[in-house]
């Protein structure tokens, strides 16, 4: 008789039945042993379902289990939604049971849910709020607000007013409302631009200025909820004048526990100041900003995202990099990118994975609106700069140009393995796509069980 143990998929061999001389207690002793098993497979289980589906699959032998063997084993499975089929055997070694993880591989896949026609894409031609490019009305910044399953989407007309702000059902893609735009003035290269929400739901949006604390400065708004008014953030100065900021935003932290912050990429606009390239973090709760300077000519401003509270990246204009920073100024490398058209970016965790987004956005239809998923895991842990291509998924439907490279890209709702992305290209309405990331190995729980059963194992051997 032996136990064995391997990683998923594994067999345990079922405990010889006793031979009619043997004592009776080995007849006692067998549901005490699958009993302690029961306890063991279920704390195992605990962790690994939470990442795939497990299946117990009976060999070609497999009889009709019957005895106390067999309530035993019933009981190891009473509490499992698999199913279980042991033999019986009187030999040596008794026939065995299969446990098989059924595998969990990385894919892309459309939300069917989000848009009219099941496609995941919602596009102009199905949502008036969106504009395929034929009037001036461009769609710049996108964000997923955790706490109620809603999008947001900025709206203008040119450089001025009329802005929108759309409110999303994230599920459906079903337009629910606008928010209120009351007390939004200035200008720049957009009135409102970028937009994102903390984890407590406290929506900011931001302009795009070319003059930074100039004639229109960088302004920052910030709605208590859905019904508010925006009221603005009155920062203290950048110290920034000549620059363009607030192309991109991303929002880190929460209101409720003082952690908000929010970054923006700039670049000089005049080529004069010493501090030609990087981002600005502005803190809403202290009402604080500071900036921080890169040497990465373009970085931040195309795209930009926190990975943690002090770490931020972002891509670099005109190339395929990804600048890595602390918010102390400490550079942490550049990793590169499939495509020089790869512009916004957004970072999230699934299930211990780090993953990161992107959309390719250029003045031509060829791949515009095509998403990026990568597994920034071994940079984010290690500094390493390799990062590693998962997948890439098309924009569904005819590509419209996006000559400004405009647009934005969001994590939604993570439940389990999977994770969803919006992503809009501007002209290009909005898409949404399941994404299936396998599951990191839980070594503690496998290592557990495997020691439980080498015990079990040993002392059934000394018998």
């Amino acid at each position: 008789m032996k136990l064995v143990f391997a990683p998923l998929p594994f067999t345990i061999h079922r405990l010889a039945a006793p031979q009619a001389s043997a004592p009776r207690r080995s007849s006692v002793f067998l549901p005490v042993v699958l009993l302690t098993l029961a306890g063991l497979a279920g704390a195992a289980q605990a962790q690994f379902s939470a990442a795939r589906p497990l299946s117990l699959v009976p060999h070609a032998t497999s009889q009709t289990p019957t005895g106390p063997t067999a309530s035993a084993m019933q009981a190891l499975i009473s509490s499992s939604p698999t199913s279980f089929s042991s033999p019986s055997n009187s030999g040596d070694e008794g026939s065995f049971v299969t446990l098989q993880a059924a595998p969990v591989t990385f894919s892309m896949q459309a939300l069917n849910t989000f848009s009219p026609n099941g496609d995941g894409w919602l596009s102009p031609a199905e949502q008036s709020f969106l504009t395929d490019g034929t009037t001036t009305v461009t769609q710049r910044g996108l964000a997923y607000n955790a706490v109620n399953n809603h999008l947001y989407i900025t709206s203008r007309t040119g450089v001025g007013a009329p802005i929108r702000v759309g409110v999303f059902d994230a599920s459906t893609g079903a337009y629910i409302k606008d928010l209120s735009i009351t007390n939004i003035s200035g200008g720049g290269a957009g009135i409102l631009t970028s937009i994102g929400v903390t984890t407590d739901g406290i929506i900011y949006a931001s302009n795009a200025s070319t003059t930074a604390n100039g004639v229109n400065p960088y302004k920052v708004y910030r709605w208590a909820d859905e019904s508010a008014n925006p009221a603005q953030v009155n920062f203290a100065s950048l110290g920034l004048f000549n620059f363009r900021l607030g192309d991109n935003i991303d929002v880190f932290g929460s209101d409720a526990d003082g952690t908000t912050k929010i970054v923006s990429g700039y670049n000089d606009t005049a080529a004069s100041p010493a501090a030609g390239t990087g981002y600005t973090i502005v803190n809403p709760i202290i009402l604080d900003s500071t900036y921080v300077t890169v040497s990465n000519a373009n970085a931040y401003r195309g795209g930009v995202a926190f990975v943690d509270g002090s770490t931020v990246w972002g891509t670099i204009g005109a190339g395929t990099g990804i600048a890595r920073s602390k918010t102390d100024g400490t550079a942490l490398g550049t990793s590169t990118l499939t495509s020089s058209s790869e512009r916004q970016i957004d970072i999230t965790n699934v299930n211990g994975t780090w993953l990161m987004a992107t959309i390719e956005e250029s003045g031509t239809a060829a791949n515009n609106g095509r998403v990026r998923i990568y597994d920034i895991t071994n940079s984010v842990v290690n500094g390493v700069n390799t990062i590693t291509l998962l997948g890439a998924l098309n924009l569904v439907g005819t590509q419209m140009a996006n000559a400004n490279t405009g647009g934005a890209i969001t994590f939604g709702p993570v439940s389990g393995n999977d994770v969803t992305v919006y992503a809009m290209s501007t002209n290009n309405g909005v898409q949404a796509i399941k994404v299936t990331v396998p599951p990191i190995p839980e070594p503690t729980s496998a290592a557990l069980l495997a020691g439980a059963l080498g015990v079990l194992a040993g002392r059934r051997r000394r018998r």
